[in-house]
């Protein structure tokens, strides 16, 4: 399946990943793609942070689905803002 991942600086990444394909392995070709080390990688999925040991397929990741890429440094920072920005959708969904 492809997917997309987005970095923090705005770099588009689109990748060729088997389903099966743990989290950590999908770090170890965004490592080779963006030179950012593996272990700075944080990977976020629907606003909820991806463990290393979950399989892409059980996290329900599909086919041209969009995955965001932050380094640690400012990886709590952002996942707020992600998680905000996704409440703010899910209530403007529901005004509407």
């Amino acid at each position: 399946m492809r997917i997309t991942v987005m970095t923090a600086d705005e770099q588009i990444v689109s990748l060729d990943v088997d389903p099966h394909e743990t989290v950590e392995n999908l770090k170890a070709l965004l490592e080779v793609e963006t030179n950012v080390p593996l272990q700075q990688q944080q990977l976020l999925y629907h606003g909820r942070e991806m463990q290393n040991s979950e399989k892409l397929r059980t996290l329900g990741v599909k086919d041209d689905d969009l995955i965001m890429m932050v380094s640690s440094a400012g990886s709590r920072l952002i996942l707020n803002l992600h998680k905000l920005f996704l409440g703010m959708i899910s209530t403007n969904c529901r005004t509407s």
